[in-house]
């Protein structure tokens, strides 16, 4: 039961920071397309910020994933049952990201946005604040070294290895600190 609850304040915790931390260039896109795209453009930005962000280079998210799992650890009460709540944590985190992926691009192609009809750029709209994102400005980074390269193998598996580590180091982050959140909790007799 307390693996439930570790698994639920982890996944409260870095769902609500994202929320509330996403970048301006991520908060333009949605107040740009919103009205267009239904309810699932800003879960999608939130998670894909969550999941996706360089946490070397922004380190608010590897901040918000090491607190939260420590938490995590900490109610779980075990070493064992941290680094559960850290991969059920990440697994329902991608899980989400792909329910609310699937259903913007759903209701995408069902009609309910064309390119006929996407909106003129709000006032105060930056093209260079949405490419300087945590998420954006890194694939960006990573498609200029392969354009850079000329399309070879070199700049194809640097954007991979750009990507994985984006992708694994928060959920290495939280195992390590849901393991030290474990260890620190007092043992029952």
């Amino acid at each position: 039961m307390s693996k439930l609850f570790g698994w639920l304040i982890a996944n409260f915790t870095i769902l609500a920071a994202a929320w509330y931390t996403l970048p301006i260039g991520f908060n333009m896109v949605v107040e740009w397309l919103a009205p267009y795209t239904n309810d699932y453009l800003r879960p999608t930005l939130v998670l894909v910020y969550a999941i996706f962000v360089d946490p070397i280079g922004y380190p608010l998210m590897a901040g918000v994933w090491a607190g939260a799992l420590f938490i995590g650890g900490l109610i779980a009460g075990t070493k064992k049952g941290a680094v559960a709540v850290a991969f059920i944590t990440f697994l329902t985190n991608l899980g989400l990201l792909a329910f609310s992926a699937y259903n913007l691009f759903k209701y995408l192609l069902a009609g309910g946005f064309s390119l006929t009809n996407i909106p003129p750029f709000p006032e105060g709209f930056s093209i260079a604040e949405v490419l300087a994102s945590p998420v954006i400005g890194n694939v960006v980074d990573a498609f200029l070294t392969i354009g850079g390269t000329g399309g070879t193998s070199t700049g194809l598996q640097t954007l991979l290895v750009s990507i994985a580590i984006m992708l694994v180091v928060p959920l290495i982050i939280g195992i390590i600190a849901g393991i030290i959140g474990a260890s620190i909790r007092p043992k029952e007799d």
